[in-house]
């Protein structure tokens, strides 16, 4: 079950991250096996960091009562638009 788990992160990751697709270290020291732990760690982090990221942001949408002025400038353009 773990690997299957490891495997669909693993794959997540790829799927978020093309640079991982291309990864190819040849891993034969220290220093390699270093850079692509680094990288690998790297995307974690951002992804980390974008969900959340996301999660404030939808949860400051959900707490703001007052529109983006820009959306709303759109929306009172559309009803000026079908009034005419």
């Amino acid at each position: 079950m773990l690997r299957i788990r490891s495997e669909h992160a693993i794959g997540f990751l790829k799927g978020r991250f093309h640079s991982l697709k291309h990864l190819r270290v040849n891993i034969r020291d220290e220093a390699t096996h270093k850079i692509a732990t680094y990288w690998v760690s790297a995307c974690i982090g951002i992804h980390a960091f974008a969900l959340r990221s996301e999660a404030q942001e939808r949860a400051a949408d959900f707490d703001s009562d007052d529109p983006d002025p820009f959306i709303a400038e759109g929306l009172s353009s559309t009803d000026d638009d079908s009034e005419g």
